[in-house]
């Protein structure tokens, strides 16, 4: 679009031999002012302006001899925390091997407590700045546990159906996915079987 540019710095310009106006990307609403904010290719430079007009049927690539190189991804954000099923819930039977009279044994606990989501959408940069889940021992003794050690305590004897794996953080009900099947991927999605207390992959044809 085009938006009033009356002045380069402190010098005027006079409507004749230079245009008050400049031609420009408009990005967004200005938080400052009652006006868009528009970059401006030629100048690279950006500019906030309430005297403005939108030309939507000019191409903006081909206007200003833009090239895509990559690194920009369109999509929707929800800021909602995802409901994410948890593997390990409050009360999950677990064998913990410590120290008891001197000896090593594996003693029976439960889950107390499970890591908190992120606030930050972020993801943790090792296992080891993950949140722990907590456990308590029958000689009530407790201890963090990081995610990651969580399959290799888990009392499998005590559940009706054992995990075969642990599920990642960012698997959900829903969740788009790449099947490998017989040397091709095949899309689909993610669905929780509530009977079968396990996670499935799932195609959805359209009628």
């Amino acid at each position: 679009g085009f938006f009033r540019h009356a002045k380069d710095g402190s010098r005027k310009r006079d409507g004749i031999a230079e245009a008050k106006t400049i031609q420009g990307i408009a990005i967004g609403r200005c938080r400052s002012s009652d006006g868009l904010i528009f970059y401006c290719p030629s100048t690279k430079e950006m500019y906030s302006s309430s005297d403005y007009k939108l030309d939507e049927s000019l191409a903006t690539p081909n206007l200003f001899n833009l090239r895509y190189d990559g690194g920009i991804f369109i999509g929707l954000y929800d800021g909602d925390k995802l409901k994410v099923q948890e593997p390990y819930p409050e009360g999950t039977p677990v064998l913990y091997r410590t120290k008891l009279h001197g000896k090593s044994v594996r003693m029976r606990g439960t889950v107390i407590s499970v890591p908190l989501p992120s606030e930050l959408n972020t993801l943790p940069e090792d296992s080891v700045s993950e949140s722990p889940y907590h456990i308590r021992l029958v000689d009530g003794s407790t201890f963090s546990i990081p995610p990651t050690m969580m399959d290799a305590i888990v009392d499998f004897r005590s559940q009706s159906s054992k995990r075969m794996f642990s599920p990642p953080s960012w698997l959900r009900a829903s969740q788009k996915v790449m099947f490998l099947k017989d040397g091709e991927y095949v899309k689909g999605c993610m669905e929780y079987d509530l009977d079968a207390n396990s996670w499935q992959f799932a195609q959805r044809r359209r009628n």
